[in-house]
């Protein structure tokens, strides 16, 4: 990760859903890369493109005896710092826009990671 970025939205989706549901959020939000210069980089968009429901967490709870219950991340939209329009985009909004409902919720990021 370069340090002149920063989280400018996440996506929630079912982690339930079918290969093709995944292949379409990955087509939708690499579409919404090449259209919005702003973007540096999405999380696990790789693996949506493969149709793999990504499992990386950055946060768990001890269950004990080396069990973990893991609390999975949300995609996250990495913007660029540097980009010169950056105070007139509203990342949410244009991400709703462009990612069907039915596919995943865009929101903006958790001001604190979730702690």
């Amino acid at each position: 990760m370069d340090i002149r970025q920063v989280i400018v939205a996440e996506i929630h989706f079912s982690r339930t859903a079918r290969p093709e549901q995944f292949r379409r959020l990955g087509e939708a939000l690499a579409r919404c890369q090449t259209l919005f210069p702003w973007i540096a980089t999405i999380s696990n968009l790789n693996a949506l493109l493969r149709g793999e429901c990504p499992m990386s967490y950055s946060k768990a709870i001890s269950l004990g005896q080396a069990t973990e219950l893991p609390f999975y991340d949300p995609i996250l939209v990495w913007g660029r710092l540097d980009y010169p329009d950056k105070k007139q985009i509203d990342p949410v909004a244009l991400l709703k826009e462009a990612v069907p409902a039915e596919l995943g919720a865009v929101s903006y990021p958790d001001p604190d990671n979730g702690l």
